[in-house]
């Protein structure tokens, strides 16, 4: 249990982006917080609505997470390339509906049919991609089994494209 401050005083990242997911609301934006409506929320609906917090840029992660709003407990953790040796990188589309989505007040219609909150201007400029091409960049951390398989054990956005 905790509130956002006592979490995010804990962050060491300068530059990067916060993804929120409540149970009724999904926002990305860039970190230090912004956005007003990300940051209100976190104030206010912190124990009873969040679900996953992760700040992220290029080097690390650092993600506050619950199972569900049932449990008062929060998971903290920190994830860079020292915890693991071995690694992949995934690129993943995101969902958007290029024709119902508002580049300027950062809105994204999912396909699928929900919305979403982004900083589509900064991630639009510095990539000089359009919104239909917008990747989510994974690192994901491989480990093995007796045989030696290897099986991912963990994974960390890494930055969004």
């Amino acid at each position: 249990m905790g509130n956002f401050r006592d979490y995010s005083s804990k962050i060491d990242i300068k530059e990067g982006y916060t993804l929120v997911m409540f149970v009724d609301y999904f926002g990305v934006t860039k970190y230090p917080i912004l956005n007003t409506d990300i940051t209100e929320r976190l104030e206010r609906d912190f124990d009873s609505k969040l679900l996953d917090m992760r700040v992220f840029n290029e080097e690390r992660e650092y993600r506050i997470f619950r199972g569900d709003t049932s449990s008062k407990n929060f998971y903290f953790r920190i994830l860079d390339d020292s915890c693991y040796k071995d690694f992949y990188f995934d690129e993943q589309f995101l969902d958007v509906d290029t024709t119902r989505s508002d580049i300027n007040n950062g809105l994204v219609r999912a396909i699928g049919g929900g919305c979403y909150i982004m900083p589509l201007e900064s991630i639009l400029n510095n990539t000089n991609k359009d919104l239909g091409n917008i990747k989510i960049n994974i690192k994901n951390y491989l480990d093995y089994d007796d045989c030696g398989q290897s099986y991912i054990t963990d994974w960390r956005i890494v930055s969004i494209k």
